[in-house]
């Protein structure tokens, strides 16, 4: 192996890519997440020490179509990043996911870059432990993380995924594009059959085995059997038949679904019911602790809360939210483009890496 370096060969490429490696005598390309500019490496360097940095998470594309990558200081969040997913297996354990395969553990106390295996979009995240985690993303990118390290799953499909839950280690869903589904039994994963196509799934959660809500333009359930309709949003006079985009519930008789033009539905074990969001924002996701507590954000930086008798904006930021992980009422977190919040039960702050 060889180390190459590179410098701006441009005015409008300004990031500084230091160290790589990849096998002697290829001809290599970088492109960039932040402007996915090309530059070309232009001399060899000494090898690698723990000091060397690099300014922007860079993949490197072989002229042959392969991908190598291996960057030196995973420490370095690249600028422009983009975070879609969160999921927490504690307060003390959250993993963040993100574009071009970034994924980002934070201890309550710092953060770090982990070494994904991937370079393709990771949309979400869901785990039963600190040494079973998984990620999808896009091109049927599935990842598992073992405690020690990420790798790559057989997904046998290359749809787009963008949402995971769990029931157990042995009991994991998928969901995507064109009415993806897929099971991990704890050995393979493998695609169930839902009679037709009804889009793209944006998100899934259960309160067991056989209790399982997964969510598109309408809602969809899983009784542990077969997969089937169960409801529709109802019809908006600005943004027509709104799409869901999150679910998340207290109990299998207490299920919030969030989407496009502040459309909340609730379910209270017999049917689906609209909520008044007090809001005409798409939201992204939603998420909580309790009946009593739950959240939901999106676009143009909107944060609500419901607290089990209305919902209520509790702030606007100028970033777009993607994602929300509650621990409690007093520790939950919101992530974004460039951002990630944190509420301590009183205010919002910025804790972006």
């Amino acid at each position: 192996m060889v180390f190459i370096s590179t410098k701006a060969h441009s005015a409008q490429d300004i990031l500084c890519f230091n160290v790589f490696h990849l096998d002697a005598g290829e001809t290599v390309k970088v492109t960039s997440n932040v402007e996915r500019l090309t530059g070309l490496f232009d001399s060899v360097a000494r090898p690698a020490s723990p000091e060397d940095t690099y300014k922007g998470d860079m993949r490197i594309k072989r002229e042959d179509g392969g991908i190598d990558y291996g960057l030196v200081n995973e420490d370095v969040i690249p600028m422009g990043y983009n975070l879609l997913g969160i999921w927490g297996n504690s307060p003390n354990d959250i993993y963040i996911v993100g574009k071009y395969g970034l994924i980002l553990r934070y201890d309550g106390y710092s953060w770090t870059k982990m070494r994904s295996a991937t370079t393709e979009d990771i949309e979400a995240g869901w785990g039963s432990s600190p040494s079973n985690v998984f990620a999808v993303g896009s091109s049927g990118s599935i990842l598992h993380y073992n405690g020690r390290a990420w790798s790559g799953m057989a997904s046998g499909t290359t749809n787009h995924l963008l949402g995971v839950w769990g029931s157990s280690p042995s009991d994991v869903f998928a969901v995507g594009s064109e009415g993806a589904i897929l099971h991990y039994d704890g050995n393979t994963w493998s695609a169930m059959a839902i009679g037709r196509d009804p889009g793209w799934f944006n998100g899934v959660w259960g309160s067991s085995s056989y209790d399982v809500f997964a969510v598109v333009g309408a809602i969809w359930h899983y009784d542990g059997n077969t997969w089937s309709h169960m409801a529709n949003p109802e019809l908006s006079p600005k943004v027509g038949w709104p799409d869901l985009n999150g679910v998340w519930g207290s109990s299998s008789s207490d299920v919030f679904a969030g989407g496009s033009g502040g459309t909340i539905m609730h379910y209270n074990g017999n049917s689906w019911s609209s909520m008044m969001s007090g809001t005409e924002e798409s939201l992204s996701a939603v998420w909580g602790s309790s009946s009593s507590d739950v959240f939901a954000v999106g676009y143009h930086g909107i944060i609500l809360h419901y607290d089990g008798n209305e919902w209520r904006t509790m702030t606007n930021t100028e970033h777009e939210l993607e994602a929300v992980w509650v621990s409690s009422l007093k520790d939950v977190y919101v992530v974004g483009k460039e951002i990630v919040l944190h509420y301590d039960g009183t205010s919002w702050k910025e804790i972006s890496p």
